[in-house]
């Protein structure tokens, strides 16, 4: 072999190599990025922190992952015909579960129907919140309904509306809200005494907190992560 054609073998190789040394990464990173969306992020947990049965659940092994994840992100203006469509959307959804009632979720699309509101939104860790709020300048008075809510599955994992005490049943929605969840298989959901406002639930097994209330003038419901000895 001449030494003309080995340089241009030699040319050729390392050309090839370095294209591959630029490819390779790019390929390997969509891989794992189609992966991880097919599974659903169910990567490795570390035995003693959530516990077999959590894991299997997609909503609580979701909820577990992103309380370890950074949330710097802050709502921002977004507008206000869309986004009382979606709040509207997670209103009529947790009525139609039971997990609001219908005294609360008539208060919540009147509100949602009230023109010059401020309105906010944010995407984060796969996450969704939204804020719809109308102020009354002459009594000084505002009326809120905020959600936040599962990217993936659109599932609302907190929500709050505005309401008087007479609107309000929390106690009455909270095995609705738990099967609308899909966490109601858990196997050992603990139930405060709680009040006919204030209504709590946990799941040692999925590291879940849910609470169903009525305080300061809004019916509020929702989940989170956290270790049981936090919870009350």
């Amino acid at each position: 072999m001449s030494k003309r054609k080995a340089g241009r073998l030699g040319f050729v190789a390392a050309s090839l190599l370095c294209l591959l040394s630029l490819v390779l990464p790019y390929c390997y990173g969509k891989e794992i990025d189609r992966w991880l969306q097919d599974n659903g992020g169910n990567w490795y947990v570390q035995p003693g922190t959530l516990s077999a049965e959590g894991q299997q659940n997609p909503l609580a092994y979701a909820l577990y992952r992103n309380r370890f994840l950074a949330d710097t992100g802050i709502e921002t203006s977004s507008d206000a015909e869309q986004t009382g469509k979606r709040l509207l959307e997670k209103t009529e959804a947790l009525a139609e579960a039971g997990a609001l009632s219908q005294q609360a979720a008539k208060q919540a699309r009147a509100i949602l129907a009230k023109q010059g509101a401020q309105t906010s939104s944010k995407i984060e860790n796969g996450f969704v919140s939204a804020t719809y709020w109308v102020a009354d300048e002459e009594d000084g008075t505002s009326e809120v309904v905020r959600a936040s809510w599962q990217e993936k599955t659109g599932l609302v994992t907190f929500y709050s509306v505005s309401t008087d005490k007479e609107t309000a049943n929390p106690a009455g929605g909270m095995e609705a809200y738990k099967k609308y969840l899909g966490v109601d298989t858990l196997t050992d959901w603990t139930r405060s005494s709680g009040t006919e406002q204030s209504q709590y639930s946990w799941s040692q097994a999925g590291q879940l907190y849910l609470f169903c209330q009525w305080e300061n003038g809004r019916t509020t419901l929702g989940v989170s992560s956290r270790e049981l000895e936090a919870a009350p």
